[in-house]
């Protein structure tokens, strides 16, 4: 009897009460919650129906670049590390513009380099090309198409002084590495790719006519490399050191060529101040010396290997001290065509002989006429003055 009054009195407690209403109403705040949660959140991704990207590229795409494209290794690098995990899960038909350049934005905010970034969009614009030239099935537009590269512009070509040339092979033969001492050197004096080097081979060398010839180079196309003393003589100390009989820069570890001369170079550059050289600025600096010793661009061309001369130019630029030598001739005309005195001679009009001032006459009807009467006035300048016609009389 006294154990049920306990309990009675337990539960009209006004503690008890207190809790259920705070309990009670703690459910419906939670509750309240629950319901915004659903009502915003997006709705869920139906699975992809038909062929994946990642199924895509590796059923039609990787076999195709492994077989008809060199750079196959890299873009499946860029494929992996970037476009898969973005991409992968999706049908070939869901990929839209907006995910696109929200994965541009996406790299941008990461800090990846403006060309990282473009070399990524333009893997997926290849990926995406060839999709459409074999009619998969959901895409029948690129939704890259439009999407345009970032705007990189060139940075300013590199190359060595003679007293940094210098400086830097004092520190390569200090630092003690067993090949770069002569893979460094070589590159200065012929101006090859580092691949081309590193893959060079005894049966490649003709010592008697001083040619290296290179069976396979970036653009596909065999090409001979003539040799100056110099490289020769960096062949010669490279004969009698090394035992390969077959590779003229073995590593000494494998006995085959180099998989990477990074971590050497990276040391010694750094200890010759020179940390901003990379080594494809030796092949720059090959061209500027060809280029400051009087060969013609067409020549440093041929020497490069280039099938392009537009190529040739970005990297056989004039050093600074012999841009400042080259002569003005007298009476040149930057503004104009040629020489002005020479197209007065030849009775050109003002108009023409200046063409900026040609095309600074006021107003848009003007500027309209002066297109017009160009080919005209062009045509009457360089006709012979012929003495008019006698006007006949009056009737």
């Amino acid at each position: 009897m006294q154990s049920h009054s306990n309990t009675r009195e337990f539960s009209d407690s006004p503690d008890l009460a207190r809790l259920r209403a705070e309990n009670s109403a703690l459910r419906q705040v939670v509750s309240d919650l629950l319901l915004r949660a659903r009502e915003a959140a997006p709705d869920p991704v139906p699975p992809p129906s038909g062929l994946t990207y990642r199924a895509f590229i590796a059923q039609r795409y990787l076999p195709y670049a492994r077989a008809a494209k060199r750079s196959a290794h890299w873009e499946d690098i860029i494929l992996r590390c970037h476009l898969l995990p973005a991409f992968g899960d999706r049908a070939m038909g869901c990929i839209d513009r907006s995910a696109i350049l929200a994965l541009v934005a996406e790299k941008k905010a990461a800090g990846y380099a403006k060309g990282t970034v473009n070399r990524i969009l333009s893997i997926l614009k290849v990926t995406l090309a060839k999709a459409i030239e074999w009619e998969v099935d959901g895409l029948k537009q690129s939704p890259a198409r439009g999407v345009k590269l970032l705007k990189d512009p060139p940075k300013m070509e590199r190359y060595l002084s003679p007293e940094e040339a210098q400086r830097l092979m004092r520190e390569i033969r200090a630092c003690g590495s067993y090949m770069l001492r002569y893979i460094v050197p070589f590159l200065l004096f012929t101006g090859a790719r580092k691949r081309e080097a590193l893959d060079a081979r005894w049966r490649d060398i003709d010592l008697t006519r001083r040619l290296w010839t290179i069976p396979f180079t970036k653009s596909g196309k065999p090409r001979s490399v003539p040799l100056s003393d110099e490289a020769l003589s960096v062949l010669q100390s490279v004969r009698d050191l090394s035992a390969s009989a077959v590779w003229i820069f073995p590593s000494p570890e494998t006995g085959k060529p180099y998989v990477t001369i990074f971590h050497a170079w990276n040391r010694c550059r750094r200890a010759a101040g020179l940390a901003d050289v990379r080594i494809h600025d030796l092949r720059h600096s090959f061209a500027s010396a060809l280029i400051n010793n009087g060969m013609t661009i067409y020549d440093v061309k041929e020497a490069l290997g280039h099938s392009n001369v537009l190529t040739t130019q970005r990297y056989a630029h004039l050093a600074p001290d012999r841009k400042i030598k080259v002569p003005r001739p007298k009476g040149f005309c930057p503004l104009g065509w040629g020489r002005a005195s020479d197209l007065s001679k030849m009775g050109v009009p003002t108009l023409v002989r200046h063409p900026i001032n040609f095309f600074r006459r006021p107003g848009i009807a003007s500027v309209h006429r002066a297109l017009v009467r160009f080919p005209q006035m062009w045509k009457t300048a360089r006709t012979p003055a012929s003495s008019p016609s006698p006007t006949p009389p009056k009737p």
